[in-house]
């Protein structure tokens, strides 16, 4: 297991002892049903519904974190972020509060349990629904490489209807046509 990977386990490990509600989210998850590629950073969603989390979980984490003194207002979802760099290697982890909008709270509540054998434990991560919509709503180029890995690993298995659905709700549904057209025909 390379550092990234000891660092992110160490702080699902963190998260699984404390109770506190999250989710893998970013390029962990779509590695998870996608095709893996590397990554410099872990993303996390968290609950914070009581106002003492983060600061408790900073705390627990400060042993393992660094943590930038400034969070910041994360624009697409109106969520606040917290940044974070492992004190052993330069690997970042990014807490993003559990934003008060539809699709964050439904692909939140949609979560799932999944065995990472790159982690070596269960971890909670999006669907690979929710996985795809939250990276076109991203819309980064290499967010839009990871929906269309996704979809092509996927294939078949995938709920199309509930990806349309929310991908017209969030207005990214050229952005979805435009990735679709490039998943291969397998």
């Amino acid at each position: 297991m390379v550092e990234g990977e000891i660092i992110t386990r160490s702080v699902i490990n963190i998260l699984e002892d404390g109770s506190y509600p999250y989710m893998l989210v970013g390029s962990f998850s779509s590695n998870m049903y996608g095709i893996p590629r590397s990554t410099k950073d872990a993303d996390f969603v968290i609950d914070v519904k009581d106002r003492t989390v983060m600061p408790r979980l900073m705390k627990e984490l400060d042993h393992l974190l660094e943590f930038d003194p400034q969070s910041s207002f994360e624009g697409h979802t109106g969520c606040m972020r917290y940044e974070a760099m492992a004190r052993s290697f330069p690997f970042g982890i990014e807490f993003f509060e559990l934003a008060d909008d539809p699709f964050a709270l439904s692909r939140f509540q949609r979560r799932v349990r999944f065995h990472s054998s790159v982690l070596g434990r269960n971890v909670w991560i999006p669907t690979a629904e929710d996985v795809i919509v939250q990276k076109l709503r991203w819309g980064r180029e290499k967010d839009r490489v990871d929906a269309r890995d996704v979809m092509t690993v996927q294939g078949t298995a995938l709920d199309l209807h509930y990806i349309e659905n929310w991908c017209q709700r969030l207005n990214v549904t050229d952005r979805y046509q435009a990735v679709l057209a490039t998943v291969p025909k397998i």
